[in-house]
């Protein structure tokens, strides 16, 4: 087989193997090192034995690229897994509560105060703590549901409040701010009733 074919294959897999290890890193760190190990030298030495030296270089240098960007890839998600285990495991008060609401599924997360402000330290806006919703059930004969926005009085009040305030007014909903947490008088829930809201709007 003509060595130049066999190069060209050969950098073509390490190219699409170096791009699929961004969503698989550590398959594909395999996959590269098998590579790189075994097809690239056996390449190489059939474009040198045909006098294709640059070819070679060309080979070993994507192969060495592949892996390397496969393996940083595998590094970096590990790295972000482990963090974020050791932070939950860390903070047994978080927890997660799912409701339905006409057919879409909103997730939930209720933090402690310390929490919130590590959360704080790495958010890049206020969205990322604004954008936390659920869906919880009332059974007060007025209010069946309501969506509530999660926050700590005194760092993210302020803005939860208008935040909430704003949703309430764009949907014709009621707003409802509440305490919710018995344990720290830090921490609010300010509520939406969305009984009067249809299609999912949220």
């Amino acid at each position: 087989m003509n060595p130049i074919l066999i190069l060209t294959l050969v950098a073509a897999a390490a190219m699409v193997t170096a791009v699929a290890a961004v969503r698989h890193p550590r398959i594909c760190c395999t996959a590269a090192g098998v590579a790189s190990g075994v097809l690239l030298p056996l390449s190489g030495w059939l474009a040198v034995a045909d006098y294709h030296a640059a070819y070679a270089v060309a080979a070993g240098v994507t192969g060495t690229t592949a892996l390397g960007w496969g393996g940083w890839h595998a590094i970096v998600q590990t790295t972000k897994q482990r963090a974020r285990a050791e932070f939950v495991a860390a903070h047994p008060r978080i927890t997660r509560r799912r409701a339905e609401l006409d057919g879409h599924t909103i997730t939930i997360e209720q933090v402690d105060r310390e929490t919130a402000r590590q959360w704080m330290s790495v958010a890049h806006d206020w969205e990322s703590l604004i954008g936390r919703l659920s869906v919880v059930e009332r059974h007060d004969g007025w209010l069946s549901k309501v969506c509530a926005i999660e926050g700590v009085d005194g760092i993210t009040g302020d803005v939860l409040r208008e935040a909430a305030q704003g949703t309430a007014r764009t949907y014709g909903a009621r707003y409802v701010p509440v305490w919710s947490d018995p344990d720290s008088s830090a921490s609010v829930r300010h509520e939406i009733a969305v009984d009067n809201i249809t299609g999912g709007a949220l």
